[in-house]
């Protein structure tokens, strides 16, 4: 497993995250640990249903603030089904890195929907991609974001951003292709809004404190 894990290029950080390893009681106040604790129950839940064949959520879209878990969580659920199930093939990615990755394919004769279809489609199990929001996508970068969620709109893809599915659409100006990835991803997803507060701030101070 660490070969495979490895290959995910996951910063040092979240190397060994895990569901159960993510704290709610780090939040400050009762609310957001409440708020925290829903979270990770649904997280839970959807680990557990992960390979039902009638599984109603098959997509997760992470919002808030930084430093409050989406990564870390989303990295987690990727160790967490590899170690039930070696198999799987999971690929995580920045949106940006995503983008680079497309924009560098071969020219070896093939559309660009075939390639994201053989890159990212059926034969990826779970699809991560990670601060969706810190790129500004061009009208190339629309087109290429709608091919990825319409080739997966029934494979499981986790989304991490600052802004919920509203604000992206909004940010981007309420453009089709975006409004129609989002419509897909709401379809068969859960919006999950993470507390906003940092708690990795808070684990900084507190370190800096001994």
């Amino acid at each position: 497993m660490d070969k495979k894990l490895d290959k995910l290029g996951l910063a040092d950080e979240y190397k060994k995250a895990t569901v159960e390893g993510w704290s709610p009681e780090l939040f400050s106040t009762l609310e957001d640990v409440k708020k925290a604790e829903a979270i990770k129950e649904h997280i839970k839940s959807y680990i557990n249903n992960f390979h039902s064949e009638d599984k109603m959520i098959v997509h997760l879209w992470f919002h808030g603030s930084y430093g409050n878990g989406k990564t870390f969580l989303s990295c987690a659920i990727a160790r967490d089904l590899l170690r039930e199930d070696y198999n799987l093939k999971v690929k995580i990615h920045t949106l940006k890195q995503l983008l680079d990755k497309i924009r560098n394919f071969d020219q070896d004769g093939r559309t660009v929907t075939e390639k994201i279809k053989n890159e990212f489609g059926n034969n990826v199990d779970i699809l991560i991609i990670d601060d969706i929001d810190k790129e500004t996508l061009t009208d190339w970068g629309k087109g290429i974001f709608y091919e990825i969620i319409n080739t997966r709109a029934n494979k499981p893809t986790i989304i991490s951003a600052n802004h919920s599915p509203d604000e992206f659409l909004i940010y981007h100006n309420r453009d089709d292709k975006i409004g129609a990835s989002i419509e897909r991803l709401e379809a068969r997803g859960k919006v999950l809004h993470f507390p906003d507060e940092s708690i990795r701030k808070k684990i900084a101070r507190e370190k800096n404190t001994y």
